[in-house]
């Protein structure tokens, strides 16, 4: 069984808990000045610690990441950049604004973000996470495409 990212107490930690309190009850005066820590500090977080929490058997664990499932992502990363390099080579020589081309590139190859998502969605990853990660894949292919298409645009405008 693997457990969440919260430790679970075990009976050893229990009784260090039950030895702390006891000494602070008998000691009121000195409990914990040493390690400046108060009683009632200790004792709300002995408290909040779960007891017997488990990650869920349908809950993502960022360890369990198949493999399988990052070479799917490789896969489907590796045929996007592959469509974002065919639409760049047929669009770099248009005479427009490269935000508005770049903006249609991103659009034309989209569809190639799809089984990442269905890799990390059937890997029980959380959708905020997912959809980070595409984000920060558009970002940074929206970052390329411009920058390549403002050069090849400031070499055309050199040329004249």
């Amino acid at each position: 069984m693997e457990r969440g990212c919260f430790p679970v107490p075990t009976t050893t930690s229990r009784k260090i808990g039950a030895k702390i309190l006891n000494l602070s009850i008998a000691y009121p005066n000195y409990a914990f000045e040493m390690n400046k820590i108060p009683i009632t500090a200790t004792l709300v977080l002995y408290l909040l610690t779960p007891v017997g929490l488990e990650a869920a058997e349908d809950q993502w664990v960022p360890s369990t990441v198949s493999e399988k499932t990052w070479d799917q992502v490789h896969q489907a990363k590796v045929t996007y950049d592959a469509c974002l390099t065919q639409q760049l080579a047929t669009n770099v020589m248009k005479d427009a604004d490269p935000r508005a081309l770049t903006d249609a590139i991103l659009k034309a190859c989209e569809e190639h973000l799809n089984p990442i998502r269905t890799a990390f969605g059937n890997e029980k990853m959380p959708d905020e996470m997912i959809d980070r990660y595409l984000r920060q894949q558009r970002s940074r292919a929206a970052q390329s495409l411009v920058r390549e298409l403002m050069g090849a645009q400031a070499v055309r405008q050199s040329q004249r």
